[in-house]
């Protein structure tokens, strides 16, 4: 029988084909309900596994395998990067994809002598007690993301695009996979909203919901629509990308209403590439961190536990543990209320109230970017009481 080449090839046992290719087809099948995202990493798992076994037929695997995997998968859990380690998360992640994966094998014919096999995969009580230290998410300050922004060239329609790429990360704290798929009838300027729709987004977990978007990003929005006027201007609309390859418009007739629509790019490695370029002697930023830096941006600025719910429902966060018990949900309609409000009535955090009170008091030195800063805190909460 001719092996069928499934799989995670970086995972395989050898550059040959695996006598565990067939049953892997049958399982992705199976597995296709999954997201993409989730498949390949059971998929990762199962590789591994069989690398393990030395290339073993899964429909040979005994309780001894499964168990001897499990050692070695916790003496790993014990030991440092450098030495092979891994985390517990990993550990894990690993293990429940292993016993889902010889649960489905177990149920089809010819295979009910693994129904053991599933839980020797199971690994010991401490992997599941509390949570593991995490490290602590880098992040920039929107002063610094804006510093970065305004780092990057502006020259051609490359360079613009790339500002606007940038800037919408922090306008909307979109994903990467999502940032990049983007078109130009998913964002409304005059709501100043995103319509995060998983119908045509590369989004997370298939979800659909309505993005406001965030306060204090008013110069990254600006970016923004100036990009959207620009592309709009030559010609796109609609279901075009509204981030492009840049080699899919040049010298095209994109006025014409039969052309085409321009496809999203197909990965995100210039997503990355911006973030990198942005950099500028600066701490590295994953484009992620834009999501953190507007969740610790929601820390400061929400006082109620229905501003958080929104806070975190803006995010994309199904769920929020104080609203959900005391708030119960709170709906696209109630959240843009909540988000008006955030643009309407000034918020300040404890720090920059006491930025402000150091620069009335002359403590601050003249020209620094603290005192530029709170130069400008103190004039926009000026501004806010002589509108009041």
């Amino acid at each position: 029988m001719v092996p069928a080449c499934i799989g995670k090839s970086a995972k395989k046992v050898s550059g040959q084909t695996s006598i565990n290719d067939r049953t892997l087809h049958a399982w992705q099948f199976y597995a296709g309900k999954n997201d993409p995202k989730t498949i390949d990493a059971h998929l990762i798992a199962i590789r591994d596994f069989e690398r393990f076994v030395g290339g073993k037929s899964f429909e040979r695997i005994s309780t001894t395998d499964a168990a001897a995997w499990r050692a070695e998968v916790i003496r790993r859990a014990s030991a440092s990067g450098a030495d092979g380690g891994m985390s517990r998360s990993s550990a894990r992640h690993r293990a429940s994809h292993l016993r889902q994966f010889f649960d489905w094998l177990a149920k089809r014919p010819g295979t009910k002598h693994l129904d053991a096999v599933s839980e020797y995969f199971a690994l010991p009580r401490r992997f599941n007690a509390g949570p593991e230290l995490r490290p602590v998410k880098v992040y920039p300050t929107l002063d610094e993301a804006l510093e970065m922004l305004n780092s990057l060239p502006c020259r051609t329609l490359k360079d613009r695009r790339d500002r606007a790429i940038f800037a919408m990360a922090f306008v909307a704290g979109l994903r990467e996979s999502a940032l990049i798929t983007l078109r130009v009838r998913h964002v409304d300027i005059v709501r100043k909203r995103v319509h995060h729709d998983a119908r045509d987004l590369n989004a997370k977990n298939g979800k659909s919901f309505e993005i406001d978007w965030f306060p204090r990003t008013e110069p990254f929005q600006a970016v923004v629509l100036d990009w959207i006027t620009e592309v709009r201007d030559l010609g796109l609309f609609g279901d075009d990308a509204l981030f492009p390859d840049i080699r899919m418009i040049g010298g095209r007739d994109l006025a014409s209403s039969s052309r085409e629509s321009i496809a999203p790019m197909r990965t995100a490695g210039a997503v990355d590439a911006i973030f990198a370029k942005a950099r500028k002697g600066r701490r590295h930023y994953t484009p992620h961190s834009a999501r953190h830096a507007l969740a610790a941006l929601g820390d400061k600025l929400c006082r109620t536990p229905e501003e958080r719910k929104a806070w975190s429902l803006n995010l994309g966060h199904a769920s929020e543990a104080i609203t959900w018990l005391h708030y119960g949900k709170v709906d696209d309609t109630r959240k843009a209320i909540i988000f008006t409000d955030f643009n309407l009535i000034q918020t300040w955090t404890q720090e920059e109230m006491t930025l402000m009170l150091r620069y009335h008091m002359h403590q601050l030195c003249l020209g620094t970017p603290e005192f530029n800063y709170a130069e400008r805190l103190v004039k926009g909460y000026a501004f806010t009481h002589l509108r009041d």
